[in-house]
Formats: structure tokens, sequence, C-alpha cells
């Protein structure tokens, strides 16, 4: 039995852009040099209901990609404005795993809508900490940085 949104939403960029905006505020609020860990928690749930209700997975894989990069302004602040690091040194990794919790989302949104509630529910969590193990190995200082 697939999994399919009852009513599709009706203004699908107002649900995304606020979804987004939510979950970029959770991340900014509970994560970075002075995080409140609580937070974290709920963070990326706004993203995970708009990709289990919209149709687009285009607008689920945008919403998600977005909210993780503005999520991370304060490393920005910090990497740039602080350290006075070019720009590339938080866009380039930033934008990585952006489009890693992107394709994360995607894998929930497609094994949700398959019929695999378990599946889904597990699939973000073990694929970001695959995602992190493959990252502990690239650059010389480990996993400094890591969401």
């Amino acid at each position: 039995m697939a999994f399919a949104p009852q009513h599709p939403p009706k203004r699908p960029l107002l649900l995304a852009s606020l979804a987004t905006i939510l979950s970029a505020a959770l991340l900014l609020v509970g994560d970075g040099m002075n995080p409140l860990w609580p937070f974290m928690w709920i963070a990326f749930l706004p993203v995970l209901l708009l990709a289990a209700e919209t149709t687009s997975w285009r607008l689920a894989a945008v919403a998600a990609a977005l909210s993780m990069l503005l999520g991370t302004l304060t490393f920005l602040h910090y990497l740039h404005f602080v350290l006075q690091l070019p720009l590339a040194a938080w866009l380039l990794p930033f934008s990585i795993a952006s489009l890693l919790f992107a394709a994360g989302v995607l894998l929930f949104r497609a094994l949700l809508h398959r019929g695999a509630v378990f599946g889904a529910v597990i699939a973000l969590p073990a694929f970001w900490t695959l995602c992190e193990y493959f990252a502990s190995f690239v650059p010389a200082n480990g996993t400094a940085g890591d969401r």
C-alpha cells in the first residue's frame, strides 16, 4: 500500500517556504557555536513533513537543501568573519552537506510513498550516519564541523 497525501497542498510554494524557514531557524538555534541542542531533535521535522505531503520531489529537495544551507549561517559568520577564511571555506563543504541532506530527504520520501514507513523513519538517520562516516576520512581534522 503506497502512501499518498489525501489532499495536495493548495499553496505548495508557501508551505515549502515556511518549512524551509522553520527548519533553518531551528538549525540556527540548535546548532552552531552556542547550540540549544533540544531544538536539533525537531529541526528537520518541517522539511520531512513537507516531503511527505508534497507531490513534487523537486520542491522537497530544494526545501531540504536550502534549509540545511541557511541553517549553517552561524558557521559562515565564524569561518569567514571571525577566522577570516575565504567564503569558499563555508560554501563548499556546507553545499555538499546540503545536497546530501536533500538526497536523504528524497530517500525518506521515496520509501514513505512506497509504503515502507519503518524504512522511511530510519532512512535519513542511517544515510546521514553513513555520510558522516565517509566524511571522517576526508579532512585532516576528522569530523570537526560535522552536523
